[in-house]
Protein backbone atom coordinates (compact mmCIF):
# COMPACT_ATOMS: atom_id res chain seq x y z
CA UNK A 1 0.00 0.00 0.00
CA UNK A 2 2.58 2.55 0.57
CA UNK A 3 3.84 2.35 -2.72
CA UNK A 4 0.26 3.37 -4.15
CA UNK A 5 1.11 7.24 -4.14
CA UNK A 6 4.31 6.44 -6.56
CA UNK A 7 2.34 4.50 -8.76
CA UNK A 8 -0.43 7.33 -8.55
CA UNK A 9 2.87 9.85 -9.13
CA UNK A 10 4.39 8.34 -12.22
CA UNK A 11 1.03 6.82 -13.48
CA UNK A 12 -0.73 10.53 -13.67
CA UNK A 13 2.88 12.33 -15.54
CA UNK A 14 2.78 8.70 -17.90
CA UNK A 15 -1.13 9.25 -18.88
CA UNK A 16 -0.60 13.20 -19.14
CA UNK A 17 2.45 13.04 -21.41
CA UNK A 18 1.07 10.37 -23.89
CA UNK A 19 -2.50 11.73 -24.20
CA UNK A 20 -1.19 15.12 -25.06
CA UNK A 21 1.45 13.49 -27.65
CA UNK A 22 -1.39 11.42 -29.08
CA UNK A 23 -3.46 14.69 -29.38
CA UNK A 24 -0.94 16.78 -30.64
CA UNK A 25 -0.52 14.32 -33.33
CA UNK A 26 -3.93 13.83 -34.01
CA UNK A 27 -5.22 17.13 -34.59
CA UNK A 28 -1.80 19.39 -36.27
CA UNK A 29 -3.12 20.81 -38.50
CA UNK A 30 -6.46 20.63 -37.94
CA UNK A 31 -6.59 22.01 -34.55
CA UNK A 32 -9.98 21.15 -33.66
CA UNK A 33 -12.13 17.43 -33.39
CA UNK A 34 -15.93 17.51 -31.95
CA UNK A 35 -16.24 14.76 -29.66
CA UNK A 36 -20.03 15.16 -28.31
CA UNK A 37 -21.09 18.34 -30.53
CA UNK A 38 -20.15 21.75 -29.14
CA UNK A 39 -20.06 20.45 -25.41
CA UNK A 40 -16.72 18.15 -25.93
CA UNK A 41 -14.19 18.87 -27.90
CA UNK A 42 -10.67 17.81 -28.14
CA UNK A 43 -9.17 21.72 -29.19
CA UNK A 44 -5.47 21.87 -29.65
CA UNK A 45 -4.34 24.71 -27.61
CA UNK A 46 -0.59 25.86 -25.97
CA UNK A 47 -0.89 28.20 -23.08
CA UNK A 48 2.26 30.15 -21.82
CA UNK A 49 0.65 31.27 -18.62
CA UNK A 50 -0.99 30.06 -15.81
CA UNK A 51 -4.03 28.86 -15.10
CA UNK A 52 -6.71 30.14 -17.86
CA UNK A 53 -4.06 31.71 -19.82
CA UNK A 54 -3.14 34.24 -16.96
CA UNK A 55 0.46 35.31 -17.77
CA UNK A 56 2.25 36.41 -14.48
CA UNK A 57 5.36 35.10 -14.78
CA UNK A 58 7.84 34.39 -17.60
CA UNK A 59 8.81 30.58 -19.20
CA UNK A 60 11.80 29.73 -16.68
CA UNK A 61 10.09 31.82 -13.49
CA UNK A 62 6.73 29.44 -14.38
CA UNK A 63 9.67 26.53 -14.54
CA UNK A 64 11.63 27.69 -11.21
CA UNK A 65 7.93 28.04 -9.27
CA UNK A 66 7.19 24.18 -10.68
CA UNK A 67 10.38 22.37 -9.46
CA UNK A 68 10.12 24.35 -5.91
CA UNK A 69 5.98 23.31 -5.68
CA UNK A 70 6.60 19.87 -6.72
CA UNK A 71 9.47 18.81 -4.18
CA UNK A 72 7.29 20.39 -1.64
CA UNK A 73 4.53 18.26 -2.61
CA UNK A 74 6.49 15.34 -3.26
CA UNK A 75 8.01 16.20 0.36
CA UNK A 76 4.23 16.08 1.99
CA UNK A 77 3.35 12.57 -0.33
CA UNK A 78 6.40 10.94 1.30
CA UNK A 79 5.70 12.17 4.61
CA UNK A 80 1.79 11.33 4.02
CA UNK A 81 2.72 7.81 3.39
CA UNK A 82 5.09 7.19 6.03
CA UNK A 83 2.47 8.17 8.95
CA UNK A 84 0.16 5.93 6.84
CA UNK A 85 -2.52 8.56 5.33
CA UNK A 86 -2.79 7.24 2.21
CA UNK A 87 -5.85 9.16 0.43
CA UNK A 88 -3.62 12.20 1.93
CA UNK A 89 -0.66 10.78 -0.15
CA UNK A 90 -2.71 9.84 -3.08
CA UNK A 91 -3.81 13.20 -3.31
CA UNK A 92 -0.42 14.78 -3.31
CA UNK A 93 0.90 12.46 -5.63
CA UNK A 94 -2.13 13.26 -7.80
CA UNK A 95 -1.39 17.15 -7.54
CA UNK A 96 2.35 16.65 -7.90
CA UNK A 97 2.02 14.20 -11.12
CA UNK A 98 -0.03 17.23 -12.87
CA UNK A 99 1.98 19.72 -11.72
CA UNK A 100 5.25 17.65 -13.30
CA UNK A 101 3.27 16.67 -16.48
CA UNK A 102 2.55 20.58 -17.51
CA UNK A 103 6.70 21.31 -15.90
CA UNK A 104 7.66 18.94 -18.61
CA UNK A 105 5.50 20.97 -21.01
CA UNK A 106 7.10 24.16 -20.28
CA UNK A 107 10.58 22.74 -20.80
CA UNK A 108 10.26 20.62 -23.87
CA UNK A 109 7.60 22.71 -25.70
CA UNK A 110 7.98 25.95 -24.50
CA UNK A 111 4.20 25.90 -23.63
CA UNK A 112 1.84 24.01 -21.97
CA UNK A 113 -0.30 21.56 -24.68
CA UNK A 114 -4.09 21.92 -23.86
CA UNK A 115 -6.73 19.91 -25.61
CA UNK A 116 -10.16 19.18 -23.52
CA UNK A 117 -12.91 22.04 -24.25
CA UNK A 118 -16.18 21.62 -22.52
CA UNK A 119 -18.76 24.50 -23.10
CA UNK A 120 -17.50 27.41 -22.55
CA UNK A 121 -14.89 26.57 -19.74
CA UNK A 122 -11.07 27.89 -20.19
CA UNK A 123 -9.28 24.18 -22.65
CA UNK A 124 -7.46 22.36 -20.02
CA UNK A 125 -5.42 19.12 -20.03
CA UNK A 126 -5.81 15.66 -18.27
CA UNK A 127 -2.68 17.29 -15.81
CA UNK A 128 -5.09 19.73 -14.91
CA UNK A 129 -7.58 17.71 -14.26
CA UNK A 130 -4.93 15.55 -12.22
CA UNK A 131 -4.17 18.58 -9.91
CA UNK A 132 -8.01 19.39 -9.64
CA UNK A 133 -9.14 16.05 -8.36
CA UNK A 134 -6.26 15.66 -6.58
CA UNK A 135 -7.25 18.87 -4.72
CA UNK A 136 -10.60 17.87 -3.99
CA UNK A 137 -9.63 14.30 -2.63
CA UNK A 138 -6.83 16.26 -0.48
CA UNK A 139 -9.48 18.60 1.10
CA UNK A 140 -11.75 15.46 1.51
CA UNK A 141 -8.53 13.49 3.14
CA UNK A 142 -7.71 16.07 5.29
CA UNK A 143 -11.64 16.61 6.39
Amino acid sequence: MKVLPYIVLVGSVLIDQLSKYLVTLWLKGSGEYKLIGNFLKLTLVYNEGSAFGMRMLSRWGYITVGVILIAFLIKLMIKATYKESYLEGISYAMIAGGAIGNLLDRIFRGAVTDFISILKFPVFNLADAFITIGCATLLLALW
